[in-house]
Protein backbone atom coordinates (compact mmCIF):
# COMPACT_ATOMS: atom_id res chain seq x y z
CA UNK A 1 0.00 0.00 0.00
CA UNK A 2 1.26 3.47 -0.86
CA UNK A 3 0.99 6.37 1.53
CA UNK A 4 1.08 10.02 0.44
CA UNK A 5 4.23 10.69 2.44
CA UNK A 6 6.39 7.67 1.57
CA UNK A 7 6.35 3.91 1.41
CA UNK A 8 5.69 1.18 4.02
CA UNK A 9 8.90 -0.37 5.20
CA UNK A 10 9.75 -3.18 7.64
CA UNK A 11 7.41 -3.31 10.64
CA UNK A 12 4.79 -1.20 8.94
CA UNK A 13 6.66 2.04 9.52
CA UNK A 14 6.35 4.70 6.92
CA UNK A 15 9.68 5.41 5.29
CA UNK A 16 9.93 9.09 4.29
CA UNK A 17 10.57 9.88 0.65
CA UNK A 18 14.12 11.07 0.03
CA UNK A 19 14.20 14.81 -0.41
CA UNK A 20 14.76 15.97 -3.94
CA UNK A 21 17.84 18.15 -4.43
CA UNK A 22 16.94 21.83 -4.85
CA UNK A 23 16.68 22.86 -8.46
CA UNK A 24 19.58 25.01 -9.58
CA UNK A 25 18.57 28.53 -10.51
CA UNK A 26 19.44 29.29 -14.10
CA UNK A 27 21.90 32.13 -14.43
CA UNK A 28 20.47 35.17 -16.13
CA UNK A 29 22.62 36.56 -18.95
CA UNK A 30 24.11 39.99 -18.32
CA UNK A 31 22.35 42.85 -20.02
CA UNK A 32 24.24 45.26 -22.27
CA UNK A 33 23.88 47.99 -19.61
CA UNK A 34 25.39 45.69 -16.94
CA UNK A 35 28.34 44.82 -19.18
CA UNK A 36 28.97 48.52 -19.88
CA UNK A 37 28.70 49.41 -16.18
CA UNK A 38 31.22 46.70 -15.29
CA UNK A 39 33.59 47.90 -17.99
CA UNK A 40 33.35 51.47 -16.69
CA UNK A 41 33.93 50.34 -13.10
CA UNK A 42 36.97 48.18 -13.93
CA UNK A 43 38.54 50.69 -16.31
CA UNK A 44 38.33 48.48 -19.40
CA UNK A 45 35.80 50.46 -21.42
CA UNK A 46 36.83 50.80 -25.05
CA UNK A 47 35.89 53.93 -26.99
CA UNK A 48 36.59 55.43 -30.40
CA UNK A 49 38.58 58.69 -30.50
CA UNK A 50 38.41 60.95 -33.57
CA UNK A 51 40.44 64.09 -34.38
CA UNK A 52 42.08 66.02 -37.23
CA UNK A 53 45.86 66.17 -37.54
CA UNK A 54 47.95 69.26 -38.35
CA UNK A 55 47.38 68.70 -42.07
CA UNK A 56 43.61 68.56 -41.66
CA UNK A 57 43.40 64.78 -42.20
CA UNK A 58 40.80 62.83 -40.19
CA UNK A 59 42.22 60.35 -37.65
CA UNK A 60 40.47 57.67 -35.58
CA UNK A 61 41.74 55.19 -33.02
CA UNK A 62 40.43 52.81 -30.37
CA UNK A 63 41.34 53.78 -26.82
CA UNK A 64 40.77 52.46 -23.30
CA UNK A 65 39.40 54.69 -20.52
CA UNK A 66 41.69 54.39 -17.50
CA UNK A 67 40.43 57.34 -15.46
CA UNK A 68 37.40 59.62 -15.39
CA UNK A 69 36.19 62.70 -13.56
CA UNK A 70 33.64 65.49 -14.00
CA UNK A 71 36.28 67.50 -15.86
CA UNK A 72 37.30 64.86 -18.39
CA UNK A 73 38.88 61.48 -19.10
CA UNK A 74 42.20 59.66 -18.95
CA UNK A 75 42.78 57.48 -22.02
CA UNK A 76 45.32 54.89 -23.05
CA UNK A 77 46.06 55.00 -26.79
CA UNK A 78 48.45 53.18 -29.11
CA UNK A 79 49.70 56.39 -30.75
CA UNK A 80 50.22 59.96 -29.48
CA UNK A 81 47.65 62.74 -29.91
CA UNK A 82 49.14 66.28 -29.93
CA UNK A 83 48.43 68.56 -26.97
CA UNK A 84 45.69 71.17 -27.66
CA UNK A 85 44.02 68.87 -30.21
CA UNK A 86 40.21 68.81 -30.03
CA UNK A 87 38.83 65.25 -30.10
CA UNK A 88 35.47 63.48 -30.13
CA UNK A 89 35.00 60.34 -28.00
CA UNK A 90 32.18 57.94 -28.92
CA UNK A 91 31.04 54.57 -27.57
CA UNK A 92 29.66 53.73 -24.12
CA UNK A 93 30.99 57.17 -23.09
CA UNK A 94 30.57 60.10 -25.48
CA UNK A 95 32.04 63.60 -25.14
CA UNK A 96 34.12 66.25 -26.88
CA UNK A 97 37.36 67.35 -25.28
CA UNK A 98 40.78 68.93 -25.67
CA UNK A 99 44.05 67.06 -25.12
CA UNK A 100 45.76 68.56 -22.06
CA UNK A 101 48.73 66.18 -21.86
CA UNK A 102 50.11 63.13 -23.68
CA UNK A 103 52.87 60.98 -22.15
CA UNK A 104 54.41 57.76 -23.42
CA UNK A 105 54.31 54.76 -21.08
CA UNK A 106 54.99 51.02 -21.19
CA UNK A 107 51.54 50.13 -22.57
CA UNK A 108 51.05 53.07 -24.92
CA UNK A 109 50.29 56.76 -24.49
CA UNK A 110 48.48 58.24 -21.49
CA UNK A 111 46.25 61.02 -22.85
CA UNK A 112 44.45 63.48 -20.57
CA UNK A 113 41.27 65.07 -21.95
CA UNK A 114 39.51 68.18 -20.66
CA UNK A 115 35.77 67.99 -21.32
CA UNK A 116 34.26 70.78 -23.45
CA UNK A 117 30.84 72.04 -22.42
CA UNK A 118 28.15 72.56 -25.06
CA UNK A 119 28.43 76.35 -24.61
CA UNK A 120 32.15 76.27 -25.43
CA UNK A 121 31.61 74.05 -28.46
CA UNK A 122 29.10 76.50 -29.99
CA UNK A 123 31.56 79.42 -30.07
CA UNK A 124 34.52 77.23 -31.07
CA UNK A 125 32.64 75.55 -33.93
CA UNK A 126 32.03 78.93 -35.55
CA UNK A 127 35.79 79.43 -35.80
CA UNK A 128 36.79 75.85 -36.61
CA UNK A 129 34.53 75.62 -39.66
CA UNK A 130 36.37 77.49 -42.44
CA UNK A 131 39.12 80.09 -42.34
CA UNK A 132 39.85 83.05 -40.11
CA UNK A 133 41.33 86.42 -41.04
CA UNK A 134 44.45 87.41 -39.07
CA UNK A 135 45.52 91.04 -38.80
CA UNK A 136 48.82 92.07 -37.18
CA UNK A 137 51.61 94.63 -37.40
CA UNK A 138 55.31 93.81 -37.62
CA UNK A 139 57.45 96.31 -35.67
CA UNK A 140 56.54 99.79 -36.93
CA UNK A 141 55.55 98.59 -40.41
CA UNK A 142 52.10 98.61 -42.01
CA UNK A 143 49.29 96.32 -40.96
CA UNK A 144 49.29 92.86 -42.54
CA UNK A 145 46.22 90.75 -43.32
CA UNK A 146 46.25 87.01 -43.90
CA UNK A 147 43.67 84.25 -44.35
CA UNK A 148 44.51 81.18 -42.24
CA UNK A 149 42.98 77.71 -41.84
CA UNK A 150 41.84 76.99 -38.27
CA UNK A 151 42.94 73.46 -37.30
CA UNK A 152 42.09 73.29 -33.59
CA UNK A 153 40.32 75.50 -31.05
CA UNK A 154 40.13 75.60 -27.26
CA UNK A 155 38.72 78.12 -24.81
CA UNK A 156 42.19 79.67 -24.47
CA UNK A 157 43.31 79.87 -28.10
CA UNK A 158 43.64 78.50 -31.62
CA UNK A 159 46.03 76.53 -33.78
CA UNK A 160 46.08 77.85 -37.36
CA UNK A 161 47.95 77.04 -40.55
CA UNK A 162 49.40 79.97 -42.48
CA UNK A 163 51.34 80.52 -45.70
CA UNK A 164 53.82 82.96 -44.10
CA UNK A 165 55.99 82.89 -40.98
CA UNK A 166 54.22 85.13 -38.50
CA UNK A 167 56.38 86.81 -35.83
CA UNK A 168 56.44 85.42 -32.28
CA UNK A 169 55.35 87.11 -30.10
CA UNK A 170 52.94 89.44 -31.87
CA UNK A 171 49.47 90.83 -31.15
CA UNK A 172 46.92 89.53 -33.65
CA UNK A 173 43.29 90.36 -34.36
CA UNK A 174 41.29 87.24 -35.34
CA UNK A 175 38.10 87.66 -37.35
CA UNK A 176 35.84 84.68 -38.02
CA UNK A 177 32.21 84.22 -38.98
CA UNK A 178 30.47 86.44 -36.44
CA UNK A 179 33.39 86.04 -33.99
CA UNK A 180 36.31 88.35 -33.19
CA UNK A 181 39.20 87.84 -30.76
CA UNK A 182 42.48 89.51 -29.83
CA UNK A 183 45.34 87.05 -29.39
CA UNK A 184 49.10 86.72 -29.11
CA UNK A 185 51.25 84.34 -31.15
CA UNK A 186 52.94 81.89 -28.78
CA UNK A 187 54.70 79.43 -31.13
CA UNK A 188 55.44 78.81 -34.80
CA UNK A 189 56.45 75.52 -36.45
CA UNK A 190 57.17 74.73 -40.10
CA UNK A 191 54.80 72.18 -41.65
CA UNK A 192 56.01 71.47 -45.21
CA UNK A 193 55.60 74.70 -47.15
CA UNK A 194 53.21 76.03 -44.47
CA UNK A 195 53.46 77.11 -40.84
CA UNK A 196 51.57 76.00 -37.74
CA UNK A 197 50.96 78.99 -35.46
CA UNK A 198 49.61 78.97 -31.90
CA UNK A 199 47.40 81.88 -30.85
CA UNK A 200 46.56 82.57 -27.19
CA UNK A 201 43.43 84.66 -26.57
CA UNK A 202 43.84 87.91 -24.62
CA UNK A 203 41.24 89.64 -22.45
CA UNK A 204 40.46 93.21 -23.45
CA UNK A 205 37.81 95.90 -23.48
CA UNK A 206 37.37 98.75 -25.94
CA UNK A 207 39.97 101.49 -25.47
CA UNK A 208 42.17 99.40 -23.16
CA UNK A 209 45.45 97.61 -23.75
CA UNK A 210 44.90 93.83 -24.12
CA UNK A 211 46.01 91.78 -21.14
CA UNK A 212 46.98 88.11 -21.01
CA UNK A 213 44.12 85.84 -19.95
CA UNK A 214 44.68 84.18 -16.57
Amino acid sequence: MRYPFGTVGIGGLVQPKPASPPAEKAEQPESEEERRAEARATGHELVLVKWSDAGGRSCAERARIVDRSKKGLGLLTASPIPVRTQVAVTGGTSLRGVVQNCRQGHDGYAVGLLRLSSERRVSERRLVQGNATLIWRESEGPERTLSAAVLNATTSGLQVQTSVAMPVPALVRIIGEGVEHVAETCYRERNGDRFLVGLRFLKHTAGETPTTEE
